[in-house]
């Protein structure tokens, strides 16, 4: 009776292991692709912009590798992958947009792609971090990765603004590419409600950006603890049960 008992205890164990297809992301691109972030945004980026506009190639190649990490860092499901190469590919051909007689539409292309190249790496991220499971170190990667794609996505949005009205803020020259180390300076200082007072808003629709990028900020940041802090419960309590049920 007793070996009976153990036996029967088995399927419990296989019940606190999280289903393979639960997991798409690739942890080492996903590791590499925060570390890429970190360094174009944190490093390269101020580089570039007290070197002079004529290094911002520089930029371009990191917006490239992080496009090409993000291609492979997901396995299902096969339509979103897809979509990422595309833009991936979107993004490889319009890095080299002073090279094409149009530079003003290539600069537009650029910054539009790279918006939405940013929302489907978010959005895919997101359906992992949001699911049912253990806090883990490649969630909290995860939700920084967001964090992080929410201010490059303003960023190329407030660059692609000051192209279409160039009065928009204050303290900034005109002209796509020029300025996009200042403007993730900008997102980010908005993004955190940090607000040094350097460059202003002037347009209505330059200060309707600011105030919902600083929204989003502390609202996301709000949802995410609230996230974390329920999904360990959670999972401390099913281990719990499962532990007092053998």
């Amino acid at each position: 009776m007793a070996v009976t008992k153990l036996t029967s205890s088995k399927p419990h164990i296989k019940l606190a292991r999280e289903p393979e297809h639960t997991t798409p992301l690739r942890e080492r691109y996903f590791s590499i692709l925060l570390g890429l972030q970190i360094v174009t945004l944190f490093v390269i980026s101020p580089v570039v912009g007290n070197l002079g506009t004529q290094y911002n190639w520089i930029i371009d190649v990191f917006l490239i590798l992080m496009a090409c990490v993000s291609v492979f860092a997901f396995r299902n499901p096969l339509e979103r992958k897809v979509t990422i190469f595309i833009f991936a590919i979107c993004i490889t051909g319009l890095a080299f947009s002073p090279f094409i007689a149009d530079y003003k539409l290539s600069a537009i292309l650029f910054t539009l792609s790279g918006v939405i190249f940013c929302g489907i790496v978010s959005w895919t991220v997101g359906e992992k971090l949001f699911a049912e499971g253990p806090v883990t170190l490649h969630r909290i990667e995860g939700a920084i990765v967001i964090y992080l794609n929410i201010a490059i996505t303003f960023a190329g949005i407030d660059n692609l603004l000051v192209y279409l009205l160039p009065n928009a803020y204050s303290n900034i020259s005109s002209g796509v590419k020029d300025n996009i180390s200042t403007m993730i300076y900008f997102s980010f200082t908005t993004l955190t409600t940090t607000g040094y007072g350097d460059i202003v808003p002037l347009h209505p629709y330059a200060r309707s950006l600011a105030s919902l990028e600083s929204v989003i900020g502390q609202f996301y940041l709000a949802t995410l603890i609230a996230l974390l802090v329920g999904l360990h419960v959670s999972h401390r309590n099913k281990v719990h049960s499962l532990k007092q049920s053998d």
